[in-house]
């Protein structure tokens, strides 16, 4: 009866975990989306505008990450491309997206040089 017991207490744990509900899950985010945040975010507006008085051929441009592992929050970093060129240490800007659980949609959380 003994390696009964060993086996069960060894067992149990594991159907414990794999029987219990999964991570709930959410849309990843797109690209289209990212450019959509990004264009009626105030802050982001403001910013392009500064940089498009000094540089008329700067536009966002984000290259999200692998989403593979459902992230809740991305960072991206060289969000302004100048001529194809997005690493301008003047025009340096990153933005952070966050997935608003409560809300059920993609917001951008801190947005900045």
């Amino acid at each position: 009866m003994r390696p009964v017991k060993k086996t069960l207490w060894a067992v149990l744990p594991v159907l414990l975990v794999s029987c219990g509900s999964p991570t709930p899950r959410h849309p990843a985010l797109s690209p289209l989306t990212a450019m959509e945040l990004l264009r009626f975010d105030t802050k982001a507006q403001n910013r392009l505008r500064a940089i498009k008085a000094r540089d008329p051929r700067c536009e966002f441009k984000v290259e999200l990450p692998d989403q593979a592992a459902n992230p809740t929050s991305i960072q991206v970093d060289h969000v302004v491309s100048c001529g194809g060129n997005n690493r301008l240490k003047e025009f340096d800007t990153s933005v952070e997206f966050t997935f608003n659980k409560t809300a059920q949609r993609w917001e951008i959380s801190r947005f900045g040089p």
